[in-house]
């Protein structure tokens, strides 16, 4: 595992508690009248609460997926590619009968056929980027993606598919060298680019430093309509679950700007 991996896993919400807890449990062995347990303990709470509840979550994640707004079907008159970037799947395995996309490849891989087949099929699909992260990977995303576009009966001239493990930065590389071989001649031709709402901002940096003109067509949006009733503030599983992919994406925004990847 590379500490880019590691890192959005050290600094979650749910390792931050854990770790928290730790804390208090040894203090409470090795000094159990200490203010620094009472201390601890309250930022804890604190930590926990506020990043399962809706309304932090909310409002980290629709910062997030407010950046890119849908596109009108007039913008794509000029399309060359779609672009589909890949999430994550898991394998047959245990007490998994079949393999899997997980929600959001196959919401990516969903909205890039409906694209498809709006443009009428003059634009290819290309889908690219399996996870190389060693907690989320499944090798063979790829294979389920063709199984589906086989299904659909769509013409393996308009269905690419890059195969090989990456990241986004790595992504860009792939679509910016295609573009270069399928496009010979062309100058910037523009694409389509598809991935989930809250991924957006860090894709579009990453695009736009690669040089790559691209009209955003977001999906998968996780934000809600929030009304701040009592039910608002009680923790919950989804929220937690909200507050983590959104952390996580700001994280890698942030790994990105310092590696002078967007």
């Amino acid at each position: 595992m590379t500490l880019r991996n590691l890192i959005p896993v050290l600094l979650s919400p749910a390792f931050l508690v854990a770790l928290g807890l730790a804390a208090i449990a040894a203090l409470l062995m090795l000094r159990p009248k200490s203010k620094l347990v009472k201390g601890v303990s309250i930022s804890v709470f604190l930590l926990y609460y506020f990043f399962s509840t809706w309304p932090l979550a909310n409002l980290l994640l629709s910062a997030l997926e407010g950046k890119y707004p849908a596109a009108s079907p007039g913008d794509f008159a000029q399309t060359r590619l779609i672009v589909v970037l890949a999430g994550n799947a898991t394998m047959r395995g245990g007490l998994r009968a079949r393999s899997e996309l997980n929600e959001a490849s196959w919401k990516r891989l969903w909205r890039g056929i409906e694209l498809y087949d709006e443009l009428k099929g003059k634009a290819p699909v290309f889908f690219v980027g399996e996870s190389d992260d060693p907690l989320r990977r499944a090798p063979g995303g790829a294979s389920l993606v063709w199984q589906a576009a086989s299904r659909w009966q769509i013409s393996p001239r308009h269905f690419w598919i890059d195969h090989t493990p990456g990241n986004t930065y790595t992504s860009a590389l792939v679509v910016q060298g295609v573009l270069a071989e399928k496009f010979p001649g062309e100058k910037n031709p523009k694409i389509a680019l598809v991935t989930s709402a809250w991924h957006m901002p860090r894709a579009a940096g990453v695009f736009k430093k690669a040089g790559i003109e691209f009209i955003a067509e977001p999906c998968d949006w996780r934000s809600v309509s929030l009304q701040l009733n009592a039910w608002a503030w009680l923790p919950n599983f989804d929220a937690l679950s909200t507050s983590t992919l959104a952390l996580r994406e700001w994280l890698g925004i942030a790994a990105y700007k310092i590696r002078d990847h967007s």
